[in-house]
C-alpha cells in the first residue's frame, strides 16, 4: 500500500492514500462499508506510512505516531468503551454488548475523516467521539445496543428517566455530529436532531471563567489603549517594514536554492534537523539528486511538498535592516515587535467587543473592521458613528440584518483591527487562493507564508499580557472582594496571579456591562451570540453587586432616563410626532390646550431635567427602553426580551419616537413569511402573527407620518389568513 498524501493535515479528506489510477482509497472505502462485512472491513488497513499502520479492527487509531505534520490539530482515536454493565447486571448479554457500537463510531470516524463534505480536525472528531462514548452505559442500560435503535421516542423515554444525561451542552454533539454525516454512514440513523432547547432544563452551570477583578481589568484596557494609538501612528512603517521582510526571505529562498542544487552550499547549516532529514529522505525516495544543477522539475516539488525552510546564515541575516519610528530592526526583533503587536492588538479587539478567538480569527482583512454613520433625518447634523468587529465577508450598510457574526465596539477597538491589518496584508496579498479567507499569519519563517492557527493567536495575547503590558496580576485584598462577588467559589488567593486569557476578557465585559447597567441582557445577548437569554444571565452573575459604584452608575442612569423623558416633551412641545398610546394621548392633550400647555403650571417642568430626576429618583415615574427608539413608562411591563409590536403599537404606556425598530421588525416579518411560505413551512398560526406584526408596524409608520408602500397580502395567502381568523372564533 502507498503511504498516504499529506496535503493539508487539518483537513483529513486530503491524507487518504492513492490506490491506483483506476481507483481511490475513498472508492475502496465506501465499497468496503456499504457492503457491511465487518469481518473483512476489520483487517482494512485505513491509514499507513513509514511510521505506522492503522487497521481498522485497532480500538486505537495513533496518528500522533504517523508521519503527519499536525498544526495544533493532531491526536490518537481510542475506541475503548466502559460499558457500565455492573449499572444493569440484571440483564443476560450473550455477547459484548460494545461490539456493535463500537463498529459504528469507528464507521463514523472513518466517513468524518474521508468521506464527509465537512472539514474536521482530529482533535473536534475525538471529542464528539468522547461525548458518544460516554452515552453508550445509559444507552444499554434502556436496551439500546446500537444507534439505530435510538428513536426520538426512545430519545424521550431515556430523558424521562436519566434528567441529566444531557446536562451539558456538549452531550449533545456526539449524537448531531452522527446525524450530520447520515448520507455515508453504513447504518441508519432514525432521530431527528437535537435542539439544545429540547434539554436546557437539564443542563448544569458549567465550570465558567472567574471574571477579572476591576483593577487588572481597567489597567490592562488603559494600557492597551495606549499602545493601540501608539502603532496606529506607525502603522504605515509597519506595513512598510513587514512587505521589506516578506521580500527579503523570498529573495534569500531562492538564493539558498540555486546554492544548494549547484553544490555550492550545504542543505542545512549546522546540524541536521528533523525537516532537512524529511527533505533528505523525500529525494531520495523519489530518485531525485540533492544536487542536481537545476535540471529536475521534481526537486521543486518535493521541496513545497515537504514545506522545507532553508536556514538563513547570521552573514546574510545581518543585510535586513528597518527603521520604525526612529528605531532600527534586524530581522529577529522585528518579529518580536509583530508579535507585540498583535497580541496587543488582538487583545483589545476580545476586550472591546466580547468576541471569541475563533471568531476574531475568522474575520476577513478587508471587512473585519467597519463602521456605521448613522444622522437622524431631520437633523443631519446630529451623526453618530457606530464602530464594529464582525467575522462577515461583505461590507455592512445602514438596514443589513445581522445575528451572531458582528460586534459592536469602540474606535480603539477598531483602530487595534485596522493595526492588524497593517501587519499581515503582506502575508494576505501572498496566500493562495484557498487561504485568501485568512487574514493571520505566523512569523517565525517568513519563506512560504501560511495562516496561522487561532491557537497562536491565543498565545500571543496571553504572551503580552503577561511579559508585556507592565499590569501586575497579582492579587491583592480589594481583588479578592471583587472576585469573591463574581465567583464566590473560585480558589483565588490574595498573592496568587490572576490568569487572564481571551475567554475572561468575554466573560469580564458582560459582567461590567451589566453591573455598569450600559448594556441590557437582550442586547448583551445578541452580542453574545447566546443561545437563550438565560444563559445571558448566568454569565454576568453577580454584577449587580458593585457596592462601592452602583450608587455613581445609578445616578448616570436616572440622569439618561431624565434625558430621554426631556426628549420626548421638546419633540411635542415642537409639535413632532410621537407614536404609541402614551405619545398620541400626551400629543392630543397638547393640542387641545395650545402653546399655553407648557407655559403654566406643572407642565412647563416636563421640559426640566432636574424635574425628571427627581421623579425618577423617588420612584414616581418609571422609564425603561425596550427598543430602539421606544420606551416604556410601565414598571410592571415584561416586554424587555421579545418586543412584540402589536401589544406596543397602541399601549397606554409607551412613547415611540421613531419608526427605525418597526420598520426592521416589518422587514423581518415579511421575509419569514414568504421564506416559510417558499419552504411550505407556512401554518395559519405563523401567518396570522407575521401579518399582526406587519399591521402593527405600518400602524406605527402612519402615526410618525413614515412613507411606505403598504405591504399586500397574495390571494392565496388571504385566504388562508381568513381561515385561520375563522377558526380562531370557532374556538
Amino acid at each position: 500500500m502507498i503511504p498516504a498524501v499529506l496535503i493539508e493535515s487539518n483537513n483529513f479528506r486530503s491524507v487518504a492514500p492513492l490506490i491506483s489510477d483506476d481507483e481511490t482509497f475513498t472508492d475502496i472505502l465506501e465499497r468496503k462499508l456499504a457492503g457491511g462485512n465487518t469481518e473483512e472491513l476489520s483487517n482494512f488497513v485505513i491509514y499507513e506510512d513509514d511510521k505506522v499502520t492503522i487497521h481498522f479492527k485497532n480500538d486505537e487509531w495513533p496518528f500522533l505516531d504517523s508521519g503527519l505534520d499536525f498544526d495544533g490539530g493532531g491526536t490518537n482515536l481510542v475506541f475503548d468503551i466502559n460499558d457500565g454493565t455492573n449499572g444493569y447486571s440484571n440483564v443476560l448479554l450473550v455477547n459484548d454488548p460494545t461490539l456493535e457500537i463500537k463498529y459504528q463510531l469507528k464507521a463514523f470516524a472513518l466517513v468524518s475523516i474521508y468521506l464527509s463534505e465537512n472539514q474536521i480536525q482530529l482533535l473536534n472528531l475525538k471529542t464528539k467521539l468522547n461525548e458518544l462514548k460516554k452515552l453508550v452505559p445509559v444507552f444499554l442500560e434502556h436496551g439500546v445496543y446500537d444507534f439505530t435503535m435510538l428513536t426520538d421516542k426512545k430519545l424521550e423515554e431515556i430523558t424521562t428517566f436519566n434528567p441529566s444525561v444531557f446536562n451539558t451542552r456538549t452531550r449533545l454533539e456526539g449524537l448531531n455530529a452522527l446525524y450530520d454525516v447520515i448520507p455515508w454512514l453504513p447504518y441508519s440513523i432514525h432521530y431527528s436532531k437535537l435542539k439544545a432547547a429540547m434539554y436546557s432544563s437539564g443542563w448544569r452551570e458549567p465550570d465558567q471563567h472567574a471574571v477579572i477583578p476591576l483593577r487588572i481589568y481597567f489597567d490592562l484596557m488603559n494600557w492597551g489603549k495606549e499602545r493601540v494609538r501608539y502603532y496606529k501612528g506607525l502603522s504605515s512603517e509597519i506595513e512598510y517594514a513587514v512587505e521589506k521582510l516578506l521580500l527579503f526571505e523570498e529573495e534569500e529562498l531562492q538564493r539558498a536554492i540555486m546554492l544548494i542544487r549547484n553544490g555550492e552550499r550545504a542543505l542545512q547549516i549546522g546540524k541536521e534537523t528533523k525537516g532537512s532529514k524529511k527533505f533528505t529522505r523525500e529525494l531520495q525516495v523519489n530518485g531525485v539528486e540533492l544536487v542536481d544543477y537545476g535540471k529536475n522539475s521534481r526537486w521543486m516539488d518535493i521541496f513545497e511538498k515537504v514545506d522545507y525552510k532553508v536556514s538563513i546564515g547570521s552573514d546574510r541575516a545581518a543585510l535586513f535592516n528597518v527603521t520604525i519610528d526612529g528605531k532600527s530592526y534586524g530581522r529577529v526583533e522585528l518579529k518580536d515587535l509583530l508579535r507585540d503587536i498583535t497580541g496587543t492588538c488582538g487583545f483589545m479587539c476580545l476586550q472591546l467587543s466580547g468576541m471569541r478567538v475563533d471568531e476574531l480569527y475568522g474575520a476577513h482583512i478587508d471587512f473585519g473592521a467597519q463602521k456605521l454613520t448613522l444622522s437622524d433625518s431631520k437633523r443631519n447634523s446630529k451623526k453618530e458613528i457606530i464602530y464594529l468587529l464582525t467575522t462577515r465577508q461583505s461590507k455592512i450598510t445602514v438596514g443589513t440584518q445581522t445575528k451572531k457574526d458582528t460586534f459592536v465596539t469602540t474606535e480603539v477597538g477598531y483602530d487595534a483591527f485596522n493595526v492588524l491589518t497593517s501587519v499581515f496584508r503582506g502575508f494576505h496579498k501572498r496566500y493562495k487562493s484557498k487561504d485568501k479567507r485568512r487574514m493571520w499569519a505566523g512569523f517565525r519563517s517568513c519563506q512560504s507564508v501560511k495562516p496561522c492557527t487561532k491557537s497562536t493567536i491565543a498565545n500571543l495575547v496571553n504572551c503580552v499580557v503577561r511579559d508585556l503590558s507592565n499590569v501586575s496580576l497579582t492579587l491583592t485584598a480589594d481583588d479578592i472582594a471583587y472576585l469573591n462577588i463574581s465567583d464566590p467559589a473560585k480558589e483565588l488567593e490574595q498573592g496568587d496571579e490572576f490568569p487572564v486569557t481571551p475567554h475572561t476578557l468575554r466573560r469580564s465585559l458582560a459582567y461590567y456591562l451589566v453591573g455598569y447597567e450600559l448594556c441590557s441582557f437582550p442586547a448583551l445577548k445578541q452580542q453574545f451570540s447566546h443561545l437563550s437569554i438565560a444563559m445571558t444571565r448566568w454569565y454576568a452573575r453577580n454584577s449587580s453587586h458593585f457596592p462601592k459604584i452602583y450608587e455613581v452608575v445609578n445616578k448616570e442612569r436616572v440622569e439618561q432616563l431624565a434625558d430621554i423623558y426631556v426628549r420626548i416633551y421638546s419633540k411635542l412641545a415642537n409639535g413632532e410626532r410621537v407614536a404609541g398610546g402614551k405619545g398620541k394621548l400626551a400629543a392630543k392633550e397638547i393640542s387641545r390646550q395650545g402653546k399655553s400647555y407648557f407655559k403654566d403650571g406643572a407642565n412647563k417642568n416636563l421640559l426640566s431635567r432636574e424635574y425628571w430626576i427627581e421623579q425618577l429618583k423617588n420612584d414616581v415615574k418609571h422609564l425603561h427602553v425596550i427598543a430602539p427608539s421606544m420606551v416604556c413608562t410601565n414598571k410592571l411591563c415584561s416586554m424587555r426580551i421579545n418586543i412584540d409590536l402589536t401589544e406596543c403599537v397602541d399601549c397606554e404606556f409607551d412613547f415611540i419616537e421613531d419608526v427605525a425598530f418597526a420598520e426592521t421588525s416589518r422587514m423581518d416579518a415579511m421575509r419569514n413569511l414568504h421564506l416559510l411560505y417558499e419552504q411550505n413551512d407556512l401554518n395559519h398560526s405563523s401567518l396570522s402573527k407575521l401579518v399582526m406584526t406587519i399591521r402593527a408596524a405600518e400602524k406605527i409608520m402612519d402615526d410618525l407620518n413614515f412613507e411606505y408602500d403598504p405591504y399586500i397580502l397574495s390571494t392565496e395567502l388571504s385566504e388562508m389568513l381568513i381561515q385561520a381568523v375563522d377558526n380562531t372564533e370557532g374556538l
